[in-house]
């Protein structure tokens, strides 16, 4: 199971089709508290794809890090950065995300099948 935390509905369904047209398991959450709980109470879950921009407090990047504190597998799940901004101010806090790549907006399908293909090797379809 794939997560996608993004708040801009247009770009969930987009993504959401990318996804599940290529046969996979897609969960959504808005914000990064529900995105922790799902992370915490799915160990199907494989990878995550964390807006870093979200509304309501806590950030992607704040979401992110909160993960890494989790015990493995939940803690250990690779979590794909989105963003649309060049630069962020939380240096240490992003350390502390630990993404293993930021995908920078705009993006195209050929992006996400590529970032799955390289980190969900072990994601249910």
């Amino acid at each position: 199971m794939i997560l996608l935390v993004d708040d801009n509905h247009l770009i969930s369904e987009w993504i959401n089709d990318v996804i599940t047209s290529m046969g996979f398991d897609l969960m959504l959450a808005e914000g990064g508290a529900e995105a922790i709980d799902i992370v915490r109470s799915h160990p199907r879950c494989r990878l995550v794809f964390m807006d870093l921009n979200l509304p309501g407090g806590m950030t992607g990047i704040k979401a992110a890090a909160e993960i890494r504190k989790l015990p493995p597998p939940a803690g250990t799940v690779p979590i794909i950065g989105i963003t649309g901004a060049q630069t962020y101010e939380d240096g240490d806090l992003r350390a502390a995300a630990r993404f293993v790549v930021e995908l920078q907006k705009p993006f195209l399908p050929r992006d996400i099948e590529a970032l799955i293909q390289q980190y969900a090797r072990s994601v249910e379809r």
